[in-house]
């Protein structure tokens, strides 16, 4: 589940600043003066004194060029012939039914042109047609030379809105899916499996790939998912059947002599289920919304199909015992659909919808409101849609296949709404089909989109290298506390020099996800950092947060890393199953781990708040100091000092030991044992700590592994993998020693 806009935007001014001098490893705080900033109080600084520092704005700022939107049309002549050779003196647009100018126009028709076509007027167009934010270049309309890199191989999303579908549209769905994978997908193609329903929200199935058996196995397993077996769909004539009973009953009433108002009737027995139909509907359209904006970072045209039963535009007529006034003021999604057009435009994503018919025809009004979803999607993306089973197959084949496209450079109005604008295409003289919706997007949304494209799918932001651990930390009264840690080096962001410093600018924001009772936490931060000098710097961020009473059950972090100097995104996800405390005892322990940490010398130590309704308030900042930061991938450099922890429930008994033993292996044979383990107490649990320094290791892969010496059964084991690089190869971090460990129990 992803955050709404205005709590994230709430967040946007809870920061944290750092301003670090000194030598040529910058290493003391001191306060900045800024003219736009508030007031600070300044400090003496030291290295023991931490200075308060007063939350900044976002620090978005409009770039310097001039967005514009790229707009690509395919364009025919009436015997569906491609048309080459046309220049920006045959293109107009209309913007919001005005004359626009264009920027420039640039010929990409790799299609051979028949010789009698010349001087036919263009009348029809394969209808596809994207845009994509860029910064303006000069473009005269002429044809791209031929050595330009070739495009990126085509692009397909499949996308299943489970949260849409009855048993047979789920039947329908898989068979057409299958049959697309099997016999229109080419060799070359690239295709991305997604699924939402309301339960697990959006999920990405199989990344895009070209591994035809993958995709078919990822989808036979999908649709055997339980989670995607959503059954708000199933109940769809259920409500209806109850609609038209109760309001039988309503006018039974009355005819007893009872009065009761008409109007309360049709508000009491359908306007509840009509209310909570539209309501579905909006979270199923954000959803595709959500997934569009993941697709924003994508590199190329994408072509979505989205598998859709019962969507509807106008949610209020499955219920048409309510009035006209009565269906007018429940929501419907008229709007929402133009905006989510806009937005794949601004991805290059043009929207198939298959329509899946309840029997087979558009003859319910389910279908022929589902209809009506399909063909404004496919109308303002240049898309296609079914307008029944017997043409679906046809149109699946088509998507995607378009040779003679034409970009088109839009340059933004002097004062852009906030609104999905309409475009129309015209090609000497004659127009384009497609009513196309297009946004100029400002700085602030398009950060907001992309915050939410790398939460949303963690997978496709791997820029800067960050770590990520979710662990447990506390068990007490059957609630559990876990912490969030993230840490990346300073020298892995872009550091704009000055003169004499060097500046990096980040934002970092995570949501954590209950999937079982849908509850989120959300959490964001933003630091700048002044470094003093020139050249690199060793310097690691780690931002953490505990987040704590939380009832047992599978949770999700997706956190992500923008280094705001370049607008990268970096994001990671991580996974947590908390059991039921209940459920645990001596007999049946539960081990968690090992989360393994790395020590460093130069480690700043910064929170992750939490979002709240609360104006924000000035943040402490300690110099660096060593510590420990979180290693998700164990790629470690020789000398560099490892500590393993773990986490043990429930904790021994008074008066019994806990005797633990942990090696190292070498090709699965143990080679040196570990020095004895700390033991913390965490609550009703325990936290078992080992330590090892890789000074003395050979470069390799290595395992480590834990045993625990467990009564009446076999022993509780975990273990890790970790590479070691040669020492030049990764930087090295402190504590090192050539001290051969030995093994030892102790007692916690």
């Amino acid at each position: 589940m992803i955050s709404s806009r205005p709590r994230l935007a709430l967040a946007l001014s809870v920061t944290v600043l750092l301003l670090l001098t000194g030598g040529p490893e910058p290493g003391v705080l001191h306060a900045r003066q800024d003219g736009e900033a508030p007031p600070v109080r300044t400090h003496e600084s030291n290295d023991q004194q931490p200075i308060i520092m007063q939350p900044l704005e976002l620090g978005l700022q409009e770039e310097a060029g001039v967005a514009i939107l790229l707009l690509d049309v395919e364009v025919l002549d009436r015997e569906g012939r491609p048309i080459p050779g046309l220049t920006m003196e045959d293109f107009q647009i209309y913007l919001d039914g005005k004359r626009y100018p264009l920027v420039a126009v640039d010929d990409f028709c790799a299609c051979e042109a028949p010789a009698q076509m010349a001087g036919d007027s263009p009348a029809a167009a394969s209808g596809s047609e994207d845009t994509a934010l860029a910064s303006a270049r000069p473009g005269d309309g002429r044809r791209l030379d031929p050595r330009t890199p070739p495009p990126p191989p085509p692009r397909f999303i499949l996308f299943f809105d489970f949260s849409q579908m009855q048993r047979s549209g789920r039947e329908a769905a898989e068979k057409q899916a299958r049959r697309w994978l099997t016999e229109a997908m080419r060799p070359g193609d690239v295709v991305l499996l997604s699924g939402y329903a309301t339960a697990p929200g959006l999920r990405e199935i199989t990344p895009f790939t070209s591994d035809r058996e993958q995709l078919l196995a990822d989808l036979t397993a999908a649709f055997a998912d339980e989670a995607f077996m959503d059954p708000f769909p199933l109940r769809v004539h259920i409500r209806q059947r109850e609609c038209e009973q109760c309001m039988i009953q309503c006018r039974n009433e009355n005819a007893r002599g009872h009065v009761v108002l008409p109007l309360m009737c049709q508000r009491g027995c359908c306007g509840v289920p009509a209310t909570e139909e539209s309501f579905h509907g909006k979270r199923s359209l954000e959803a595709l919304d959500l997934l569009l904006t993941t697709l924003d970072a994508v590199e190329g045209r994408k072509d979505l199909i989205l598998f859709n039963q019962n969507g509807m535009m106008f949610p209020s007529r499955l219920y048409p015992q309510l009035n006209s006034l009565e269906r007018y003021e429940i929501l419907n999604h008229e709007d929402r659909v133009k905006r989510i057009s806009a937005s794949a435009n601004a991805a290059r994503t043009t929207l198939h919808v298959a329509n899946l018919p309840e029997y087979g025809n558009i003859a319910s009004t389910m279908s022929e409101s589902a209809r009506d979803l399909g063909t404004r999607f496919a109308d303002y993306t240049g898309g296609t849609t079914n307008r029944a089973m017997a043409d679906l197959d046809v149109m699946l084949a088509s998507v995607g296949r378009r040779c003679c496209m034409y970009r088109l450079s839009i340059g933004p109005p002097p004062a852009p709404p906030n609104r999905a604008m309409r475009v129309r295409v015209m090609v000497r003289g004659s127009r384009l089909p497609g009513d196309y919706r297009i946004q100029f997007y400002p700085a602030h949304e398009r950060w907001f989109r992309h915050a939410r494209a790398a939460l949303a799918a963690p997978s496709r932001n791997r820029d800067p290298e960050i770590h990520l651990a979710l662990s447990p930390t506390y068990l007490r009264d059957e609630r559990w506390v876990v912490e969030a840690q993230v840490a990346f080096a300073l020298a892995d962001l872009e550091l704009v020099p000055t003169p004499f410093q060097r500046v990096g600018l980040w934002r970092v924001g995570a949501l954590l996800h209950n999937e079982k009772n849908d509850k989120t936490w959300e959490m964001f931060s933003m630091a700048r950092a002044t470094l003093d000098g020139l050249g690199s710097t060793r310097l690691e961020a780690l931002h953490h947060r505990r987040i704590g009473s939380l009832p047992p059950g599978p949770y999700r972090l997706r956190l992500f890393v923008e280094d705001a100097q370049r607008n990268i995104f970096s994001a990671r996800e991580a996974h947590l199953d908390l059991p039921d405390p209940k459920e645990i005892s001596a007999a049946n322990p539960w081990l968690h781990g090992p989360v393994v940490m790395r020590h460093v010398n130069r480690r700043l130590d910064l929170g992750l708040p939490f979002i709240t309704s609360e104006p924000p308030i000035p943040t402490p900042v300690a110099p660096y100091a060593t510590g420990t930061v979180p290693v998700d991938r164990t790629n470690v450099a020789a000398g560099t000092s490892l500590e393993f922890r773990s986490f043990l429930c429930p904790r021994p008994a008074v008066g019994k030991d806990l005797q633990v033993i942990s090696a190292l292996l070498d090709s699965g044979q143990p080679f040196v044992r570990l020095s004895a383990a700390e033991f913390r107490t965490a609550g009703e649990c325990v936290i078992i700590i080992d330590q090892m320094d890789t000074a003395a290791l050979r470069p390799g892969t290595y395992t480590y592994r834990m045993m625990i010496r467990n009564e009446g059964s076999e022993p509780l084991t975990t273990e890790a993998e970790i590479t070691v690089q040669p020492a030049a190869g990764l930087g090295g971090t402190a504590r090192s020693s050539s001290t051969r460990p030995d093994m030892r129990t102790r007692k916690p």
